[in-house]
């Protein structure tokens, strides 16, 4: 079902996303530069894992479970979602350069704002919420999230965040299967699990067949997502005759 385009807002979070290897890091680079945008530093997954979420965070009218759950929002913010969710130990609040009284507050406001969401949507609207309190705790006007995997689940966050916009980046599936490919052992991921902190399982199996049909997949939910929320999602295509560039 079409719904109406929302107001067009000069606050509204953006959403970077697209199938892997088609230039969402590169935009999310260029857009981070902006002084009234915070960016969240790594890729979330946040609703590509909420289902896990709802398992693991399943009563939040508990205020310990609520909290637990704000805090590990924050901690994708800051980090990504393998170092929040992995090396859950080797962080706490002064990693986020937050005081205890800040996080409080960060937790009241959030708690203040969910109140007015239907319990079933809680958890999913609790990630806008949480980065709306860290937008303004550092200054800014507005936020950017950069999970391309997110793009399977466009029809969720416009339905949850009404003021989104999403930017879709579309790449030739040649040259973006070629990127995948040379990816796994040049020097751009080294710099990447340096930066991260992480080390990724490499051997993932690259198949051109199941590649190609999840590009596909990628396609076909974004232009769902632009026919249900006209106005909301914009596609770039990209044209490069170099396959290993992102």
């Amino acid at each position: 079902m079409t719904q109406a385009t929302p107001p067009l807002t000069a606050n509204g979070p953006i959403f970077i996303v697209g199938y892997i290897h088609t230039g969402t890091s590169l935009l999310k680079s260029m857009l981070r530069r902006d002084p009234t945008i915070f960016a969240a530093a790594g890729e979330t997954h946040f609703f590509q894992d909420l289902t896990r979420y709802r398992r693991r965070f399943a009563n939040l009218d508990a205020p310990q479970v609520f909290r637990d759950f704000v805090t590990l929002i924050v901690a994708l913010a800051y980090l990504g979602t393998k170092r929040a969710n992995e090396r859950r130990d080797e962080y706490d609040l002064a990693t986020f350069n937050l005081t205890e009284a800040q996080f409080d507050g960060l937790v009241t406001a959030v708690q203040a704002a969910a109140a007015a969401v239907p319990a079933d949507q809680r958890h999913a609207a609790l990630f806008g919420l949480v980065m709306d309190e860290l937008t303004r705790l550092n200054g800014c006007r507005r936020w950017l999230e950069k999970t391309p995997e997110h793009v399977y689940f466009l029809q969720q966050i416009l339905s949850v965040r009404p003021d989104a916009r999403v930017i879709e980046l579309v790449r030739d599936p040649r040259a973006a299967l070629a990127s995948r490919k040379h990816r796994r052992t040049d020097e751009w991921l080294d710099a990447k699990e340096a930066q991260e902190q992480v080390s990724p399982d490499r051997t993932t199996n690259f198949d051109p067949l199941i590649d190609s049909y999840m590009w596909k997949e990628s396609i076909d939910s974004a232009r769902d997502a632009r026919r249900n929320f006209p106005g909301r999602v914009l596609s770039c295509l990209l044209y490069t005759s170099d396959a290993a560039d992102e």
